[in-house]
């Protein structure tokens, strides 16, 4: 099934009837095939699936998030290969990294659109580092349930919160 040909009732549904761990794993999959595959000569097709994705992935991982317990989250100490990909990511973004809201738009108050390259780079590395886990079977505290969880609210949600604003942006301006 390709998720940009799926309307927003049917994805849910989808993701719904999955287990928690299963869709994380789904969506995950699908957000880091997207990230290391930039299509530029589409480019606006692929940030429309990038889109698509982030929600998916948002609604599976706060569904999981939401049955484990809290844990401390420790940071992956990647940030050479996390700078490499923000900038390959850059070469190809950064005209949207620049884009304002419109000053009557509701969304020009809201400064927290954040970077594009950046917020999808980080996001990339936490997922991927989760979904790493998910393939090896890993258990208690590298357990893919346990660095999706505690890295979404400790770290990368507001890394996709600041990427859904800036991609709706971008849809808008159009």
């Amino acid at each position: 099934m390709i998720w940009s040909q799926v309307d927003f009732t049917e994805r849910k549904t989808v993701i719904d009837e999955k287990e928690p761990l299963e869709a994380v794993a789904e969506a995950a999959h699908d957000y880091c095939r997207l990230i290391e595959h930039v299509r530029t000569n589409r480019l606006d097709e692929w940030l429309k699936r990038v889109e698509d994705a982030l929600l998916k992935l948002d609604v599976a991982v706060r569904r999981l998030a939401s049955r484990e317990p809290y844990h401390a989250y420790k940071l992956a100490h990647d940030l050479d290969e996390r700078f490499e990909s923000y900038l390959r990511l850059k070469r190809h973004l950064d005209p949207y990294d620049e884009l304002s809201p419109d000053p009557d738009s509701p969304l020009y108050d809201d400064l927290s659109f954040g970077n594009l390259s950046e917020n999808l780079t980080d996001i990339y590395f936490e997922v991927k580092r989760g979904l790493m886990s998910y393939e090896t079977k890993a258990r208690g505290e590298w357990s893919a349930q346990r660095i999706w969880s505690d890295g979404y609210r400790n770290y990368w949600r507001q890394h996709l919160n600041e990427a859904r604003k800036r991609l709706s942006l971008i849809r808008l301006s159009g």
